[in-house]
């Protein structure tokens, strides 16, 4: 027997008519408070342009214990590397066929820094240094082991002859007794920038002995167990009310920068927030075709003034909270820097502006590149945080 199920197919229908009608009927409700809401119904959007009461650029540690170091000078600038030997590594020295035909220092190029063709000279010095305490100017200089046009170059490795067997006595002497030399200084006394990779330093002794009744050529190598470069202080040293700050360059400068920020009403969004910095393209060197600097932003854990100058007062975090990459100054159009600042950050100073004490800029390795001059408060045209925010919407009806 066939079986007929129109009512069941009847009250589906009737369901589905009486879920519509109460989707239309929630749509015109919305629609109706949109209207009552008007054209900001769903918040106003705004950006607040907020001045900064405190800035000033900070010097770095004139110890650098990167991966490069620099050797040179640059009219007030000047860089001396440091070098400790652990142990030296000598031919047998007992065996009576040994004969030294040379004795020289190496060290390996960074090939993204240019050398100067002027002379570098390698000095012993009367002290051992701490690398973890050493600044400027190091260990006092003793007298000078050798020599070399920084132009010599073979397979980008840099060399300076220390003498040949008449001075092996002296290394032997070293050997004995590490105070003798307990560490070396290389250094120029002409004006040019030369850099080396850190960690390929090495003093080695090229010698012939016998073997089996064959005079053999042989060679010992003695690596720099500790190296690192120091520096000039910075200069010219910040005054708290300059026109400029300098961010970055051979001194390696950063950039403090404090703005308040008013509380934000409750159901604020804070969307956007930014740093604009505007360079002086009249005083900041122009960058080469392949140079950009990356610009770090840190936030600052510690109060300052407009007087502070060393960047170690800042206890600003080691971890940077974003960056601008690949910035470059190459005419006079590249005249803005604008540096993005986590919403989170300016959303915590609005909460709590007894812990604002502002961030630091700062470009790592920044001897590399030329240094940016941005105008300061003082000038007339100062650095400036713009916030993008969205209000809450009005109350529902």
């Amino acid at each position: 027997m066939r079986h007929y199920r129109y009512p069941t197919v009847l009250c589906v229908l009737a369901i589905a008519a009486a879920l519509s009608g109460c989707a239309q009927r929630a749509e015109r409700l919305v629609g109706n408070e949109r209207l009552i809401r008007g054209a900001d119904g769903l918040g106003s959007t705004m950006r607040a342009v907020g001045p900064l009461d405190r800035d000033t650029y900070v010097a770095a540690d004139t110890a650098d214990r990167g991966a490069t170091l620099i050797v040179g000078i640059d009219g007030s600038y000047e860089a001396r590397t440091l070098l400790e030997v652990g142990a030296w590594t000598l031919p047998d020295t007992n065996d009576a066929s040994v004969s030294i035909d040379s004795v020289f220092f190496d060290v390996q190029l960074d090939g993204n820094i240019d050398y100067p063709t002027s002379n570098l000279q390698l000095w012993s010095a009367t002290a051992a240094f701490d690398s973890l305490n050493v600044s400027w100017p190091g260990p006092s200089l003793g007298s000078v082991m050798g020599s070399a046009n920084s132009a010599i170059l073979q397979t980008y490795t840099y060399k300076i002859g220390l003498g040949n067997g008449a001075n092996f006595p002296f290394f032997k002497a070293w050997a004995h007794d590490s105070s003798l030399v307990p560490a070396m200084v290389l250094r120029s006394l002409n004006s040019g920038i030369a850099g080396f990779k850190a960690g390929t330093a090495r003093i080695r002794i090229a010698y012939h002995h016998d073997v089996s009744g064959v005079s053999t050529p042989d060679t010992t190598n003695t690596p720099i167990v500790s190296d690192l470069f120091v520096h000039s202080p910075l200069s010219p040293a910040p005054t708290g009310s300059d026109a400029t700050l300098l961010l970055g360059g051979l001194y390696e400068p950063g950039v403090a920068l404090h703005f308040p920020v008013d509380s934000f009403q409750t159901g604020f969004s804070v969307n956007e927030a930014r740093v604009v910095l505007r360079i002086d393209t009249a005083t900041t060197p122009f960058f080469g075709s392949r140079d950009s600097v990356n610009v770090e932003i840190r936030r600052i854990g510690a109060p300052w003034t407009e007087g502070t100058s060393d960047v170690r007062l800042l206890s600003a975090d080691v971890l940077a909270l974003d960056r601008v990459s690949n910035f470059r100054v190459r005419g006079p159009s590249d005249s803005l820097l604008i540096v993005p600042v986590p919403t989170a950050l300016v959303r915590d100073w609005s909460a709590n502006p007894a812990g604002n004490y502002g961030i630091l800029l700062r470009i790592n390795e920044s001897y590399r590149w030329p240094e940016l001059h941005i105008f300061a408060r003082e000038s007339s045209r100062p650095p400036e945080l713009w916030v993008s925010t969205t209000s809450p919407p009005p109350g529902r009806f």
